[in-house]
């Protein structure tokens, strides 16, 4: 009888250890992957691709776990041309940790400067089986190629002006703005992008190419509606100005609600 006792008493203490120990081993996969997407864990959403440049293939690595009990899959379609992905492993048995590799293609992308971006991928799992990946690369004009005559006799942006203040303007109206820049440097000055820093503040770029010795404009324009009180926003300038290949300019004023007029 107290045999049986001692072995009872030893088969609830296994399973009291046992059971702790998965709970413990829960919990530190709770704090170590702090996101949750449905039952797929993930320690970091988002991927800056640090020092890319616009010739580079880069790759990035998201960290997952996998708290579900049964094994998950994953599915890439629809992802954008220059992105790749890749699961190590193909899949994730239950409790088990595993990698997704992104690879960012500038070259492909063929943009400049800082782009925010996502993709989605895809689980077996019958809810919330869609997950975000949220990309936001600076990407940076590779000069590592240029001849020495090059470095030496290289484009230069400036400005007349970099500030804009439009004053007082009422809740609505859309102000225009056009930064005038001249090229003296001594070859050819190519404007990469021009991005506002908000949805309410597009720039256009009217000339790709300058030649040395002569100007060009960018026009910014603001749109007021639903801003109210100070305002400030900027528009980043990417050029291949190799000693300042980004100019920030401001856009500031005041945005005021008119009250209705009682008769």
């Amino acid at each position: 009888m107290k045999n049986r006792l001692s072995i009872l008493l030893v088969m609830v203490l296994c399973t009291f250890i046992i059971t702790a120990s998965a709970q413990d081993r829960d919990s530190l996969m709770m704090k170590k992957y702090r996101y949750d997407v449905g039952y797929l864990r993930i320690r970091n959403i988002g991927l800056p691709f640090s020092g890319i440049m616009n010739t580079s293939i880069q790759a990035d690595t998201v960290f997952m776990y996998n708290a579900w009990d049964s094994t998950m899959t994953f599915d890439f379609r629809d992802i954008p041309e220059y992105i790749t992905c890749e699961m190590i492993p193909d899949s994730l048995e239950p409790k088990q940790e595993g990698k997704m590799v992104v690879t960012y293609n500038a070259p492909l992308k063929g943009d400049f400067g800082r782009l925010v971006g996502y993709f989605f991928f895809y689980t077996n799992e019958s809810e919330d089986n869609k997950k975000r990946i949220i990309l936001s690369p600076d990407i940076k004009e590779d000069f590592s190629s240029l001849t020495e005559e090059e470095l030496q006799n290289t484009p230069t942006i400036e400005f007349s002006e970099t500030t804009f203040d439009f004053g007082t303007i009422p809740q609505g109206e859309k102000i225009t703005h056009n930064y005038s820049f001249k090229n003296t440097g001594k070859r050819t000055l190519s404007i990469r992008s021009a991005k506002g820093s908000c949805g309410c503040t597009k720039a256009e770029v009217l000339t790709t190419d300058v030649e040395p010795g002569e100007t060009g404009e960018i026009p910014v324009r603001f749109d007021s509606n639903r801003k109210k009180g100070k305002q400030k926003y900027t528009v980043t300038v990417i050029s291949n100005d190799l000693n300042n290949p980004k100019v920030v300019l401001k856009i500031t004023g005041e945005v005021m609600i008119e009250e209705p007029h009682n008769e």
